[in-house]
């Protein structure tokens, strides 16, 4: 009976135990799947990266247009300004990159060199971009940089006389822009940019420029786009000179009693006699302006600096001397109506002009 009681303590011993057994397995069960969990975690930060995932990060955020991004894995911006960055709106809708992948991978020195390409406007780009590992990253840093990426670089001249700047249609004071130097430089997102000077006044108006700026893939990409975006005078400009052009033709026309010419556009004969020539003008001029910059210009009738222009007759006399009593003559002539035109410090146009002939296919 002892040994039966014994037995029947042993059994009971036996069942504790296994009841003991249970949530120590439990325990391990779970500790495995924590490390099996801890393991992928690490798997996909370590994936996360990789020069690889750099690459890939590098190629979706041109794509995508993802300046903040991109701002990231090149680091930061030197000797550029970032308002176009910082500036969603002026962000370029044509000329956007697509299909940016990577085609090949080989080992350099310390690092990968990435053989990548990319679509932009119908074209397919090419480059390589170079990976490094970086040097004793701190917690939770990088360990790989991009050594040949950079963000794409727009260079702008800007006239001293303009007061602001139209990039895609969003306008940036000059002063912001410029920072006292006439030429801004530009970090700027790949595709197509129209770029606009606003004038001061109502006398000049912007003539837009369009570049189109190439996604940086590489060693090979690294130029900046240069723009130099114009002023011309404007409509209302053209008009005022018009005007003036015709008044002084109309009173080079007007002859008083004694054939003497109001006008003081000389017959293109050397022998003339000064002020008897009477003009006929057979046409009008037309104005043409040329602005040369910081508020200056000139204009001429158009056609005159061809060997054309507008046509007059003259008729006039030669001087008299002793042994010729001189005679009348006629001569058909092209003129042209010229002179400077500037826009003074008030804003208003100014002009100073005067009239000149040739002979008619001289």
């Amino acid at each position: 009976m002892r040994v039966g009681r014994v037995d029947e303590v042993g059994d009971v011993r036996s069942s504790e135990s296994g009841r003991r057994r249970r949530p120590l397995i439990v325990v391990a069960v779970a500790g495995a799947l924590v490390l099996a969990l801890l393991i992928a975690l690490l798997v996909v930060r370590h994936h996360r990266a990789s020069p690889d995932r750099l690459v890939e990060q590098y190629l979706s955020a041109l794509e995508e247009g993802d300046a903040a991004t991109l701002r990231t894995l090149v680091g930061p911006v030197r000797g550029h300004a970032t308002l176009l960055l910082d500036a969603e709106e002026a962000a370029p809708v044509d000329g956007a990159v697509s299909d940016a992948e990577i085609v090949g991978r080989s080992e350099s020195d310390d690092g990968y060199a990435y053989e990548v390409e990319a679509v932009q406007d119908g074209e397919t780009l090419t480059g390589t971009l170079s990976v490094q590992p970086v040097e004793d990253p701190e917690r939770g840093d990088a360990r790989w940089s991009l050594s040949e990426a950079t963000l794409g670089r727009l260079s702008v001249d800007v006239p001293e006389e303009a007061e602001s700047v139209r990039l895609n249609g969003v306008e940036f004071a000059a002063d912001d822009l410029a920072k006292g130097d006439s030429r801004i430089r530009l970090s700027a997102l790949p595709g197509r940019y129209t770029i606009e000077v606003v004038p001061p006044g109502d006398h000049l108006q912007s003539v837009p420029e369009t570049v189109m700026l190439r996604p940086t893939l590489g060693d090979h990409s690294t130029d900046e786009v240069r723009a130099d975006p114009q002023l011309e005078f404007s409509p209302a400009a053209v008009a005022s000179v018009q005007k003036e052009m015709e008044a002084l033709v109309e009173e080079c026309g007007e002859v008083d009693d004694d054939g003497l010419s109001l006008c003081d556009m000389r017959v293109p004969d050397a022998d003339a006699a000064f002020g008897s020539g009477r003009w006929e003008f057979h046409d009008q001029p037309v104005a043409e302006l040329t602005y040369r910059g910081h508020l200056d210009g000139s204009a001429a009738a158009e056609g005159y600096e061809e060997g054309g222009g507008p046509t007059a007759t003259v008729t006039y006399r030669t001087d008299s001397r002793d042994e010729n009593p001189g005679e009348e003559l006629t001569m058909d002539v092209e003129y042209v109506v010229a002179g400077d035109v500037d826009i003074d410090d008030d804003g208003e146009l100014t002009m100073q002009l005067f009239m000149e002939a040739r002979r008619a296919g001289s």
